[in-house]
């Protein structure tokens, strides 16, 4: 009965505090550190700092006879490469290649106010987990993405709200960078332009000049007009400033300190109809003796049914190869009610001989969620190192995209390269071989996003050289 007694009483004593607990709410409030920042998502807030958690995992599965590649259209940035079947040189049996990769990233975010603004520390862990097999070898290598466990993918800190200082290590490449390189994706399929990372002129998106160690200074000046300066690369990390097989001493991939430091100054505008950037780069600044000066300038207009936009780079030395580069483009749309149609083109500067290309694009909604594109483009290479003269390679390809669901998207194409540009791969070590100037190609897939953040896509490509390929994905993010 005591013990009864006893539990009765401190059930009632309970009732009474948190009846009181509830009537005090009325007059008191607690805003949370999250809120008052303004920032949402999954988050963790202390007494002065909100902690905000997000990331990623995606897996990759790549199976066929594909690895071999094909060589169309010699860009100053290389090959244009579809894939293209190979086989051992010991046993003609073995053909089938494999590519399984595995990435995952985390980031944490802390943010605390100031007296100049809100001060953050971001650490983003990453670990891709890639292997590939060819021509079903015994021995899986490691993919080019593969990180031998995990990885500080960066570590910076960041304060200030209208003018905000960053220093610690990006993410190398454009995701890491102050550097403006938009504004220069044409609006229908370009080669040289296809062949830069990420498509555009000059800069690849993923080029390790830019991001890593870094000290980064970016102002907003009002009325749409932006500054910044900062010096990046510092570190020289992963070969950064060296690409496969080019060092301008003894052709070794080797880092060299010599060529660290990428100091970058840009100004950018961005108003209701139109966006533009000038960004000024100098390589390989901390020893005192720069190793090269590139520019990238880019500007779109929007106005009404139609998109211009413009773009230019140019560097100086360009990766170290003893030449420069100019790469411009110009690209234009129009949407009408049922078609929007594309005109594009670019022109390359470099090495004594100027290469150039001419495309266009019409899409045309034929029915409620279903899309058909028909896009072509010629190239004129002025110097191909294959033939030892000019060549010219045309690329037509006719796609369509159906929204079957709110979820499920199908998509289907066929095209083909044609011209005297257009060549076979004779294997490790051999030159490359005619087929008949001429390579037709298709793909097929299928991509479900049933939200949540997950993504899951599938697609099989294809070609008349017996090259094949098929591929799964599955996504999912959090915030």
């Amino acid at each position: 009965m005591k013990l009864k007694s006893l539990f009765l009483g401190s059930v009632a004593a309970a009732g009474l505090s948190t009846a009181g607990f509830a009537a005090d709410l009325g007059v008191l409030t607690s805003l949370d550190v999250c809120d008052a920042l303004g920032l949402s998502g999954l988050t963790i807030s202390s007494d002065t700092n909100c902690l905000q958690i997000s990331g990623s995992v995606d897996y990759r599965l790549r199976y066929g006879d594909y690895r071999a590649g094909l060589n169309v259209a010699n860009t100053y940035d290389g090959t244009v490469d579809p894939i293209g079947p190979d086989e051992d040189v010991l046993d003609s049996d073995l053909n089938l290649d494999w590519d399984t990769r595995v990435r995952a990233y985390l980031t944490a975010v802390a943010t605390a106010d100031t007296d100049f603004g809100p001060a953050s520390a971001i650490i983003t862990l990453r670990q891709v987990d890639e292997w590939r097999v060819r021509n079903e070898s015994d021995i899986a290598v490691q993919g080019g993405d593969h990180t031998n466990g995990v990885q500080l993918h960066e570590a910076y800190v960041r304060v200030g709200d209208a003018t905000v200082l960053m220093a610690g290590k990006r993410k190398m490449g454009k995701d890491g960078s102050i550097a403006n390189m938009d504004d220069d994706q044409p609006y229908s399929f370009l080669f040289m332009s296809d062949k830069i990372d990420g498509g555009g002129v000059l800069i690849d998106a993923d080029d390790r000049r830019f991001g890593g160690h870094a000290i980064q200074i970016v102002s907003d000046l009002g009325n749409g007009v932006s500054v910044g300066v900062g010096l990046e690369n510092i570190d020289t990390q992963d070969g950064a400033v060296l690409f496969p097989g080019v060092d301008k001493d003894s052709n070794l991939n080797i880092v060299r300190g010599g060529e660290a430091g990428t100091l970058i100054g840009v100004v950018s505008y961005a108003g209701e109809s139109l966006t533009a950037h000038l960004t000024g780069i100098a390589y390989g600044v901390l020893d005192g003796d720069v190793d090269s000066f590139a520019v990238h300038a880019g500007v779109t207009g929007t106005f009404d049914i139609f998109k211009v936009r413009a773009a230019v780079g140019y560097d100086d030395d360009f990766k170290y190869l003893g030449y420069s580069v100019l790469h411009a483009l110009a690209s234009a749309e129009a949407t009408f009610d049922m078609f929007t149609v594309a005109l594009s083109g670019e022109v390359a500067n470099f090495d004594d001989q100027t290469d150039y290309t001419i495309g266009g694009k019409i899409t045309a909604a034929v029915i409620d969620g279903v899309k058909l594109n028909l896009d072509a483009a010629w190239f004129r290479d002025d110097f191909n190192p294959v033939t030892g003269g000019e060549t010219d390679t045309v690329r037509i390809r006719l796609g369509a995209e159906a929204a079957v669901t709110e979820t499920i998207t199908l998509t289907a194409g066929i095209g083909t390269y044609f011209g005297d540009g257009v060549f076979g791969n004779g294997g490790a070590g051999a030159s490359p071989i005619d087929i008949d100037e001429n390579l037709i190609f298709g793909d097929v897939g299928v991509a479900w996003a049933p939200g949540g953040g997950f993504t899951s896509a599938a697609k099989v490509e294809f070609n008349d050289e017996g090259g094949y390929r098929g591929e799964f994905t599955a996504a999912k993010t959090f915030n």
